[in-house]
């Protein structure tokens, strides 16, 4: 039984080398770069009736963007914490941003990014290489 995938694409360099990206995500970005994750693929031959797809995936670009404003607040707040009049409360926040908050956005890049390359396996009927 064939199912839709949800998935959308286009060729930037027809026909060698495609983009693809999710037709829908519960994570939508609106911004200068609409997805969640992106999948770039090259199509070259192999050999006589062989075809050879190579495919790289990237998180959105958003996501490096935020890392960073909260690595510098975490590491900011958690040295505030210990200075002569530092609050405890500022300790706790930075700590918070640095053990939870930058988890959190590296979990959802690789969430992303790793259910776009799996839709795309699933769809191709690839076994991921582990």
């Amino acid at each position: 039984m064939f199912e839709s995938p949800n998935l959308r694409g286009r060729f930037t360099d027809h026909p060698y080398s495609f983009t693809i990206t999710h037709k829908w995500s519960f994570m939508m970005i609106r911004n200068f770069e609409r997805s969640p994750a992106y999948l770039k693929g090259t199509i070259s031959e192999n050999g006589p009736g062989q075809t050879r797809i190579e495919i790289a995936v990237r998180p959105n670009s958003v996501f490096a963007i935020l890392f960073l404003p909260f690595a510098i607040f975490g590491i900011y707040n958690f040295i505030r914490g210990f200075a002569p009049k530092g609050n405890p409360n500022d300790f706790y926040g930075g700590l918070f941003m640095l053990t939870v908050g930058l988890p959190g956005i590296i979990g959802m890049c690789r969430v992303t990014a790793g259910k776009l390359r799996s839709n795309f396996e699933n769809y191709m009927n690839l076994e991921p290489n582990k």
